[in-house]
């Protein structure tokens, strides 16, 4: 049995554009890819442009799109006019990336962000960089 989801982005004006993604929706899979591979809108939306998923990889090339990779027709996005119409959808989860980050509804709860637990284990964390400076003596 598949977990079923809507992803989506957030416009200024507060609609949606989202799709729709057949497998493994639940948090620890598709919130987790979203967060470490698809958290920049132009990203994002080169993903919503796809239409509906399969299957969501880590990248366009690994991401199973029923158009594409199908060959399936009326597979484009919605449009959404609010968060709380897709809430409505009663999707098993729906995630929307809105200017200030990704939240989440679960069976057409109200919109939350990720928790925080989930963040501290999945979200990418900055690189650290080596660099070695001179020291005084070199200058």
């Amino acid at each position: 049995m598949s977990t079923h989801s809507y992803i989506g982005i957030q416009n200024d004006e507060g609609t949606i554009h989202a799709i729709y993604c057949h497998s493994d929706g639940y948090l620890d899979w598709v919130g987790r890819k979203l967060l470490q591979h698809w958290s920049d809108p132009e990203t994002l939306q080169k993903l919503i442009d796809l239409g509906d998923l399969s299957a969501l990889g880590d990248d366009l090339a690994t991401t199973q799109a029923y158009g594409r990779d199908f060959g399936e027709s009326n597979v484009g996005c919605r449009g959404f006019s609010d968060l709380e119409e897709l809430r409505f959808e009663a999707m098993e989860y729906s995630y929307v990336l809105t200017p200030a980050g990704w939240i989440y509804s679960n069976n057409g709860e109200r919109f939350r962000p990720f928790p925080a637990e989930f963040l501290s284990k999945h979200a990418p964390r900055p690189v650290q960089l080596e660099l070695s400076f001179p020291t005084s003596e070199q200058c």
